[in-house]
């Protein structure tokens, strides 16, 4: 289950995050769950700093039956180089890495535990209480998509961390795509918890619903403070009307008024004030709620306490071109192969033209304006003529 909500896994859930790995390119899942089996990874189509210490995912097990069992890892035959059942890669297209152990976890419900009896001890006869009528607690304020900041005010350094929010859009549930633009000279979009800067396929940090989503996508242009993402499911599932959709940072680098908001986009061109938000895959973009921008930053003065050392704001490294994953299945021949399309349900191995270019779909999705496939090197590959 998902360890916050108690929510029941399908076979498709993805675990929750843990503390490394946050913004992979591809989540995947294929569990068996009416055998006990979870099978789960990510995956980074770029070269990346390692990150050998941290926590990969978060698991809820809710106990069904007091007796003893084990969780633990097991090989399979779908993974034949596995260490029980563990790949673990170092760069795209290279072996997996040797020279670890894998620890299992101990056995659970080994010992017997004790559930306190659920019949009180008599203490008399209460004396009836009126029930007090509940306030009904309701999405007040109407339907509205917004984008929350932890404060207004910061000094050079802070990081403001901005929540995009959904109230009572009913029928949200199958995929969103957001167009967020800020003065890249005065602000610097960074992950709110570590502080690292942003790069133009930097996914937001999770909030609290779309949490499993089959897709996660981003093409932003750092360079121009424009933030472009989304999250798409490829399955109808039930809809999350009010939650937190993404969490985003905005350091600090120059003390004057400006602002962080939605704005509409020419390769979104359906969109409400920047925003698309779907009810099923293949359907029209929803309508009927409003956009609440956000208020301005610093538009008053926030007094600095005068630091020992001043450290300027460094400049984001500009992204290097990186080197495709060569485990890509090779594309069959096709003499059919149609132009890439919005709103179009593409399945692993389907072949595309964009821009005089041919095109291999590398992750099962439901294409949106945005995500053309020059754009998002997790959802497509550029095949090369030989």
């Amino acid at each position: 289950v998902n360890p916050t909500t108690g929510a029941a896994y399908t076979n498709t859930t993805k675990p929750s995050n843990g503390t490394i790995f946050l913004d992979a390119d591809v989540v995947t899942a294929a569990n068996d769950i009416s055998k006990g089996i979870l099978n789960f990874g990510k995956s980074f189509t770029a070269d990346r700093a390692p990150e050998p210490t941290g926590t990969l995912a978060v698991i809820g097990f809710k106990v069904l039956q007091q007796t003893a069992t084990t969780v633990k890892f097991a090989d399979t035959t779908t993974m034949p180089n596995s260490i029980d059942g563990t790949l673990l890669f170092s760069k795209p297209g290279s072996p997996s890495i040797k020279g670890y152990a894998v620890k299992q976890p101990p056995s659970i419900n080994g010992t017997v535990v004790v559930t306190p009896s659920s019949t009180p001890t008599p203490t008399g006869t209460p004396t009836p209480s009126n029930t007090p009528t509940p306030t009904p607690t309701g999405n007040p304020g109407g339907s509205y998509i917004t984008i929350e900041l932890d404060k207004t005010n910061a000094a050079v350094g802070q990081i403001i961390t901005a929540s995009v929010k959904v109230n009572n859009i009913i029928g949200l549930a199958s995929a969103y795509q957001l167009n967020i633009t800020y003065d890249p000279t005065v602000l610097q979009a960074v992950n709110p918890t570590t502080g690292a800067a942003y790069t133009n396929t930097t996914k937001p940090s999770n909030g609290n619903i779309f949490l499993d989503a089959d897709v996660v996508a981003a093409a932003h242009d750092i360079s121009k403070g424009i933030l472009n993402f989304g999250k798409s499911f490829t399955a109808e599932r039930p809809s999350e009307p009010t939650g937190t959709l993404a969490v985003i940072g905005f350091k600090v680098l120059k003390q004057t008024a400006t602002t962080v908001k939605f704005e509409k986009s020419l390769t979104m061109p359906n969109s409400i004030d920047g925003t698309l938000l779907y009810s099923k895959p293949g359907t029209p973009n929803l309508t009927g709620y409003t956009v609440k921008q956000p208020p301005s930053i610093n538009g008053t003065v926030v007094v600095t306490p005068t630091p020992t050392t001043t450290t300027k704001p460094t400049n984001t490294p500009t992204p290097t071109t990186t080197t495709k994953p060569t485990n890509t299945p090779t594309p069959t021949p096709d003499n059919n192969v149609k132009a890439w399309a919005p709103y179009t349900n593409y399945t692993t191995g389907t072949l595309v033209t964009y821009a005089g270019s041919k095109y291999q779909c590398v992750q099962s999705h439901q294409s949106l304006p945005g995500w053309e496939p020059a754009n998002v090197p997790a959802l497509w590959r550029k095949v090369t003529a030989r």
